[in-house]
Parts: C-alpha cells; structure tokens; sequence
C-alpha cells in the first residue's frame, strides 16, 4: 500500500510540476505581451508627436517667412532698385539681406527676383545668372496671374525648398515679385534634434531621374526612391536595410536599434506629393528596457518555480504521512459502520414512522391556517356591509322612535341593508368557489359591474364626504368572475377610504377609470390620500402586511385581491404612486391598476 501511496505520490507531484511551469510561462508571456504592447505605444505617441513637430515647424516657417518677406519689401531703396531694374544697386542691397538672413538661419539659401514677364531677374545666390525663362516654376506663374502669396514646398535644381513668394507694388503698379527659399534641411534638423531622430527625404526615382539635374542631388537609393537629403549617412549606407514595402519596419544600424516611419509625404503648391519624409526613430533604449524586462521575468519566474517546487515536495511528503497514519483510523472507522450498518434499517423504519406523524400536525396546522386565513379574509370583506347595515338598521330604529322615519327613507334602508346582506352571501360563495375552483366564469359589462360595486358602498361614501369620479368607456365586455371584480374594487375601496380617513384633505376623491385596449381591459382606481410610503409600497401585496392596527385590518385585503386579480382572472395588479392635477388643485395618492386579458 505505501508504494502504491508512492507512485501516486509521484505522479501528483509531476502534474502539478508541469501545471506549475505551464503557468509561469503563461503569466511571463503575457507580462511580456504587455510590455510589448506599452513600447509599442510609447513608439506611436512619438511617431505622433514627430508628425506633429513637423506640421507646427512649417506653419512656423510659412508665418516667419512670410514676416521676413513683408519686412524685407518695407525697404523703399529695394523697391527703387527693382523699379528702375538696376541689378548692381540690387544686388548690392540683397546681398546684404542674405548674409543677415543666412546668419540667422543657416538654411536660408534663395532670395530670387521676377519679372512680370517671367524672366529671372536677380537671383542671390547666383547673381551672374539672369534674363531666363522661370515661368516653369509654378509660385512664378501663379503670382504673376492672380498677384497673391504663394508658400510651399518645391523640388528645384537646388534641392527640395520650401518658398514664399509674394507680388511686388511700386507705386500702386506690379513691378514683378520676389522669393524667399529655405532649405529641407531646415525642417530635418529641427526633428532631427528635438527626438533625437535621424531624417532623410526621399522623391520618386522613376518620376524624376530624366530630370538634368537629378543626378546632382543623389545621396543614395532606396528601393524606387531617392535620397536627397538627409541628417546622417546612416541612412544612405543602409539602403537595403530600408527597401521594403511596408510601412513601418525596425532595423539594426551600427549597434543601434531603429524604428522607420515612412507614411509622411510632402506636398507642392498644388497639393501634389513630390517627395516623402523618412524617419529613423531610436528605439535602442526601449529594446533594451523590453530584453531587461524579459531577462527579469525568466529569473523570476525560475526562481519562484525552484521555491513552489520545494514547498510542494515538503508539503506532499507531510500529506502522505498524514494520510498513513489515518488509513489505520479509516479501518476502525469502516467497521463501526459495519456495526451500525446491521442496526440502520430498524432507525430508518422508527425515523419515518415519527416523520408521517410530524407530516400529519404539520397538515392538520396548514389546514388550519388556510380555514384562519378564509375566515379573516371573509371577515375582512364583511366589516363594511356589516357596517352598513348595523347603521342603516339603528338608523330606522332612530326614526321610529322620533316619529320622523319616512316611507322613502325606510324603502331606501330597507334595499341598502338587503344589497349589503346579498353582497354578503355572495362573498360566501365567491370565496368558496375561489377555494373549491368551480367559479363561472361568463361575460359582463364592466360598467354594469362597477356600477354595482358603487351602489354597495354608496352608504361609504355619503358618511365619509368621498366624491367618487368616474371615467368609465361604453360597451366594455369581459368573459371572466364579474363577483370577483367587484370584491377586488371593494378591496381597494375600502383601503383608499381608511387613507382618506387618516389625512387632513378637505376635498376627498377617488378616481375610477375603465378602458379597453387591443389585448387587456385596464381599471384604475386612485385616490388623493397622499400616497403609500415608498419603503412598503413593494410589500402591499403580501399576506397579513398591515400599517394599521391588528384590531383594524388583518392584512389579507390586498393580498386577497392580488390573488383574486392573477390567479383567479389570469390578470395583473400593480401599485404606484401618482402626483396629479384635479380643479386647479395638485394631488397624490395611490393608484391601483388592474390589467385583465380580453
């Protein structure tokens, strides 16, 4: 038996070894996955933040350009020199700007004027060179035609620049225009040393390479694309890292880890792409972080292996020895089962004689309660007509003897107390037909049914000042338990009028409304008593709930009608309270809607 406690001790032990590995290696993956996942997020907000360093740095260059252009075009001997188109007082004046300008920023590298005519006229950086055609260029053309602004990037002989160009007034009359150029480095080794990212720009090899001067501008080639300027030769020296189609790609370049961007394109003046911006973002530190993180995770994870390996050892050990030592007692322990086994069956034949006696009183004391239940129920509906006819009987008896009772009076008590003692027979046989479930059921009007619920508390109603207000709709019939209905709205009767009595309302109502509907017939009842407390409102409904007085109510009214409503009708009830507007006057209090299926 202790080897076969071994083995399985063994084999325990080695699922649970695995179980253990296989976790840790879930638990490290996906410690993994989410490091992962936060370096990839990091790199994408800085892609973000690169993209939108570069969008701010050439609205800065157009607003600073533009300033620097207006600025330069305030000075009256410029416009003079243009005018009278003397190029040496020109260049002597421009040459001036340009070294002030390129001190400013060393990028700056193109002050060019224009004839309306489209011909160059002075270009500072080559002043020898004028009288050709520039009407090539597209800021030329447009300014010339329309005589407005123009910025923009443009890919020229020089390089990729970006230019503002602007009309030339002298005098209220177009003398021709004047452009500023900034090299693309400008843009690139602002990037460049703000992210610590390294920039190239790139244009279409295939487009551009007729070009005469392309050549002149090659710093290398990627794949159909040419670099022609960029912050590092990194870039150029790692052409093949860099060819490939997609879009975003992590490479390895003298030791460092980069991640490229290369979704960023550069537009011209007319919203054509020319060139794109390639972006070798430094990742080194972020992959080393990953690789810590990794390494970390694997010594952890083995270390806390070795650990819950060890502990399960032990603890396996120390069950064995406890499970040994408790087979002799599972032993003993089987044979006094055997013992009490032989004796069992005469316990089970006493045990069961004594539970059919128990089951017995406990049905004798449901019986009971159910005839305590009816009985309360019954006297719960008797009190009001027994009410109406004790004061109608005392009433004539009053009369008599003061001589005053009249033949209407008495007719008028007489059919009050025979109505109620008839509503009281009723409640007998309705409530025994509700238990025995022999009631029949037949069709009715339910105006006729409530008309007969009114005339059964109308002595209620003239004692307590109720003004019952109805909005009853024509020809409404029901096939169901027209007794059963009445009981319910008398039921609920009875409860608004002890709410009314209990408050300080001068104006007592309580309002009844029936109408039909394509599937159900619906009843309200609702009074303006101020409402049912909304801790018990859920509660109402409940057998033997009361807010009143044991002496007053048992509590099985509403309960009653609940079952009267959903059990004998198929229908439903609900309670709720209700704020409403009657002759100019705000009320609230309870209403009962009663829901019957056609």
């Amino acid at each position: 038996m202790n080897n076969n406690f071994n083995n399985n001790k063994n084999i325990a032990l080695a699922i649970t070894i695995i179980a253990m590995i296989s976790l840790s290696s879930i638990f490290t993956y996906f410690g993994l996955q989410e490091k992962e996942i936060s370096i990839n997020k990091e790199i994408i907000y800085k892609k973000h933040q690169l993209e939108l360093v570069y969008l701010k740095q050439i609205n800065v260059l157009k607003q600073t350009y533009s300033k620097k252009i207006k600025d330069f075009l305030q000075n009256e001997d410029i416009l003079k020199a243009f005018d009278k188109r003397d190029r040496a007082e020109l260049s002597k004046i421009v040459l001036q700007y340009l070294a002030k300008f390129k001190k400013e920023e060393p990028n700056f590298e193109l002050i060019c004027f224009g004839l309306p005519t489209s011909k160059a006229f002075f270009r500072a950086h080559k002043p020898s060179f004028f009288g050709d055609n520039i009407d090539h260029l597209m800021d030329v053309q447009i300014v010339n035609k329309d005589k407005r602004e123009m910025d923009g990037f443009m890919l020229a002989k020089l390089g990729l620049y970006y230019r503002v160009t602007t009309p030339i007034y002298y005098k209220n009359k177009y003398i021709g225009l004047v452009s500023f150029g900034v090299n693309i480095n400008y843009v690139n080794d602002f990037i460049s040393n703000k992210f610590n990212s390294e920039v190239a720009i790139l244009i279409n090899t295939k487009r551009d390479q007729k070009k005469k001067w392309f050549k002149r501008l090659e710093e290398g080639n990627i794949g159909n694309f040419t670099i022609i300027s960029s912050t590092d030769d990194i870039i150029s020296q790692s052409s093949d890292k860099l060819n490939t189609t997609k879009q975003t790609i992590k490479v390895k370049i003298k030791d460092k880890l980069y991640f490229v961007h290369k979704d960023n394109n550069i537009y011209n003046m007319k919203n054509k792409k020319i060139a794109k911006i390639l972006l070798l973002q430094d990742i080194t530190k972020e992959s080393q972080e990953y690789n810590n993180y990794l390494y970390k995770s694997i010594i952890t994870a083995f270390i806390l292996l070795v650990i819950v390996i060890t502990i399960l050892i032990f603890t396996f050990n120390k069950l064995i020895n406890i499970i040994l030592k408790s087979n002799s007692k599972l032993q003993q322990t089987s044979k006094d089962i055997e013992a009490l086994n032989l004796s069992l069956e005469t316990r089970i034949e006493d045990e069961v004689s004594k539970n059919r006696d128990k089951d017995k009183q406990l049905y004798e004391q449901s019986k009971m309660a159910s005839m305590g239940e009816m009985i309360g129920n019954i006297a719960h509906q008797w009190r009001q007509p027994l009410s109406v006819i004790s004061t109608g009987a005392t009433g004539l008896l009053v009369h008599k003897e003061c001589d005053i009772l009249s033949d209407e009076f008495f007719q008028e008590t007489c059919e009050s107390i025979n109505t109620n003692a008839q509503y009281l027979s009723k409640t007998i046989d309705d409530f025994r037909n509700f238990i025995k479930g022999d009631r029949v059921q037949c069709v009715f009007d339910v105006e006729e049914n409530i008309d007969s619920f009114l005339q059964i508390v109308k002595g209620s109603t003239k004692n307590e000042d109720i003004n019952i207000i109805l909005d009853i709709q024509k020809d409404i019939k029901i096939n169901s338990y027209p007794n059963e209905l009445m009981q319910c709205c008398i039921n609920i009767f009875n409860n608004a009028k002890d709410i009314l009595n209990f408050s300080e309302i001068k104006h007592r109502y309580i309002f009844i409304k029936a109408f039909k509907t394509n599937k159900n017939i619906i009843i309200t009842i609702k009074d303006n008593g101020g409402g049912i407390p909304e801790d018990i409102l859920p509660k109402i409904f409940e057998p033997y709930f009361t807010t009143k007085h044991q002496s007053q109510g048992t509590g099985l009214g509403l309960h009653m009608t609940y079952n009267l409503v959903v059990e004998g009708m198929n229908g439903n009830i609900e309670a709720i309270n209700e704020e409403y507007r009657y002759n100019n006057h705000n009320y609230k209090g309870a209403k009962f809607i009663i829901t019957l299926p056609i």
